[in-house]
């Protein structure tokens, strides 16, 4: 095997046709496939005024968003033929833009 296909994965359209090419140009060059889907977070307001304190995130959610954003990425990738291939799957918190860098 030769490096790897780096491709960002959303379930929107455009990203499915971007896994499919990832998919047959990893096959093509004998090279793996690198998944990678982040997740964040909506920003959090404060209470009603300037010295209140932060919302906190209840840890249950964080959980539940993390597991949807790892079944995204499940069913993503078992909508194409990645049999054969060494397959790594990123799910990340983080910005979309860096996680892809980084990968």
């Amino acid at each position: 095997m030769s490096g790897r296909i780096v491709v960002g994965v959303d379930g929107s359209d455009g990203a499915r046709v971007a896994l499919e090419w990832a998919v047959e140009e990893a096959r093509l060059r004998g090279a793996g496939v690198a998944a990678v889907h982040t997740w964040q977070m909506p920003p959090l307001g404060t209470g009603a005024g300037p010295f209140d304190p932060p919302t906190t995130l209840d840890a249950d959610l964080i959980e539940r968003v993390e597991a949807g954003a790892k079944q995204l990425l499940e069913r993503e990738l078992e909508a194409v033929d990645t049999s054969g291939l060494d397959v790594e799957k990123l799910v990340e918190a983080r910005n979309p833009a860096d996680a892809l860098l980084d990968a």
